[in-house]
């Protein structure tokens, strides 16, 4: 089988997530974008390409931190990694984690619970079928 080759390709818009960081009465917003130039810049800092998405699974918060860092790049490359630290903590990690992974993967989160809704109907659905008797060996 032939591959056609790709003559014309239109670029998506990409997502563009923002945070919002309060520092006393000021309030600051920021925009983050996941583009192969934030992909390139948190790969070359973890040692990972995130655009592989099976290389988002086990990020820890500090991995995550350079991601948000990362995504920074497009408009607020002047931002450096510590003062990104600075604005997150440990009981952000689960949204910041999902904000991040959607605007990389757009539908992917619903993609993840679709499957996993799925996962538990079968699951429940055998747990309910009753045992059938074992067959006789003669």
């Amino acid at each position: 089988m032939t591959v056609p080759a790709i003559t014309s390709l239109e670029a998506a818009e990409l997502p563009v997530v923002k945070i919002v960081v309060k520092n006393g009465e000021k309030t600051d917003e920021y925009q983050l974008v996941l583009d192969y130039n934030a992909i390139a810049k948190i790969s070359d800092k973890l040692g990972k390409d995130l655009s592989k998405h099976e290389n988002w699974f086990g990020l820890s918060g500090s991995d995550l931190s350079i991601v948000a860092w990362g995504a920074l790049d497009r408009f607020h490359a002047d931002i450096d990694l510590r003062t990104v630290r600075q604005w997150f903590s440990p009981p952000m990690f689960v949204r910041l984690y999902a904000m991040l992974l959607e605007a990389a993967y757009p539908g992917i989160l619903e993609a993840i619970d679709a499957a996993q809704k799925e996962q538990d109907k079968a699951k429940q659905l055998g747990e309910s079928q009753p045992n059938l008797p074992a067959e006789a060996v003669a």
